[in-house]
């Protein structure tokens, strides 16, 4: 189960990653500038994010990834529209790389109480969402090596959602 859990995150970042190496947040001009930030384990963190949906889970999936220079941190949710997501053991995951593409370290959720992640505005007409979140993971190499993310915030626009 851990191993699919593993693999299926590693399918959807490797699928937006190239999305993303393609297609990037313009951040003038009027347009919506994707970010995700977030105080991680009490220093500034922001990343470009990128958000996919799944249709193939009969209540659809939703990714969201920030992507920094060297770590990703991610997370998938049943998605149904702006409220409260808890993020379950296994949905919130963070990793870090060597030159952004060779993945050195990898982090999963484990279901702490305070892994939320809250879509506040959902534009329709835009498919861009954004929200606020919390999520403390753990090394899936070594347990005491914790990272938390906490006072976070986004704004993404979903890629392929129909």
């Amino acid at each position: 189960m851990k191993s699919e859990n593993v693999i299926m995150s590693t399918a959807i970042l490797l699928t937006l990653i190239s999305i993303w190496s393609c297609e990037h947040a313009v951040l003038d001009n009027g347009k919506i500038s994707e970010y995700l930030e977030a105080s991680k384990n009490g220093e500034f963190w922001r990343g470009a994010a990128e958000a996919a949906y799944s249709q193939y889970r009969p209540e659809g999936e939703l990714a969201i990834l920030g992507i920094g220079t060297n770590d990703v941190i991610g997370f998938r949710i049943d998605f149904n529209g702006t409220g409260f997501y808890e993020i379950h053991a296994g949905k919130g995951f963070y990793y870090t790389t060597i030159g952004g593409d060779v993945v050195e370290d990898s982090y999963i959720s484990f279901g702490y109480e305070n892994d939320k992640l809250t879509i506040t505005t959902y534009d329709d007409k835009s498919q861009t969402i954004s929200g606020t979140f919390s999520l403390r993971v753990k090394s899936e190499t070594e347990e005491y090596r914790i990272v938390n993310f906490e006072l976070g915030n986004f704004v993404v626009k979903i890629k392929n959602f129909q």
